[in-house]
């Protein structure tokens, strides 16, 4: 791994998928019993023929929720089974449909780095400018998680780079720095983000950098524009 590579570690992705898993909670009721579960399970474990005898069936709801509030497609998109999704969305599935979290397919591939799922959603017309209840992009999602490829991907495809979420002032510029991913800061400086930009406590990319401790993005971020601020409090 090279020293600037800063994509996470497979205990940790898998970590970080397990975490974000919607399934049905303990109490479960008759009511949500009847929705198709058989479709939502062949879709989350990769069984295509499943999920094509129920596509060509034409009796099931594809769009349906289980009881976490998640469609076949969501499950597909964000574990990774790139001819499932296919599949459905050559059936007319809904692509921007969310989840209780507000997060969409596109969201949801995004946090998990498959990018070839997210090529199929945006052809399809996901909305790359989407935002869930905390006010995040795919684009932030992917940023948050350390997923180079998908952030250029992203880029590439237009997605706003100086998006802001609601409650800190984050931009995706600003998450990266904090969180110390290296090549996606140099991906959103050759992409021109605003290195100005403040969040609600005034800090730059720059400042929280250097407060977590990065300080190989600090100097990064220096050789791009050296007249940044430096620092957060200044004498009076």
């Amino acid at each position: 791994m090279s020293e600037l590579s800063d994509e996470a570690s497979e205990p940790e992705l898998l970590n970080r998928s397990l975490s974000m898993w919607h399934g049905l909670g303990a109490q479960v009721s008759r009511e949500e019993l009847d929705v198709p579960l058989d479709l939502h399970t062949a879709a989350s474990i990769g069984q295509y023929e499943v999920v094509k005898e129920c596509v060509q069936r034409r009796e099931l709801d594809l769009n349906k929720k289980n009881g976490g509030g998640w469609t076949p497609l969501m499950y597909a998109s964000y574990i990774g089974h790139d001819t499932i999704v296919h599949l459905l969305l050559e059936a007319g599935v809904s692509v921007n449909v969310p989840t209780p979290e507000g997060q969409t397919p596109l969201m949801l591939a995004s946090s998990c780095g498959n990018e070839s799922i997210a090529y199929f959603l945006l052809q399809q017309g996901a909305e790359l400018e989407m935002k869930d209840i905390q006010g995040w992009t795919a684009l932030f999602h992917c940023t948050s998680a350390g997923h180079q490829h998908m952030v250029r991907f992203l880029l590439d495809s237009g997605a706003n780079a100086n998006v802001r979420e609601p409650i800190y002032g984050f931009t995706p510029l600003m998450e990266a720095a904090a969180a110390g991913h290296e090549i996606i800061v140099q991906y959103f400086l050759n992409h021109g983000v605003k290195l100005d930009a403040t969040d609600h406590r005034g800090a730059t990319a720059r400042m929280l950098a250097k407060q977590y401790g990065h300080m190989k993005i600090v100097a990064l971020m220096d050789t791009h524009s050296p007249s940044l601020p430096k620092s957060l409090y200044r004498s009076p």
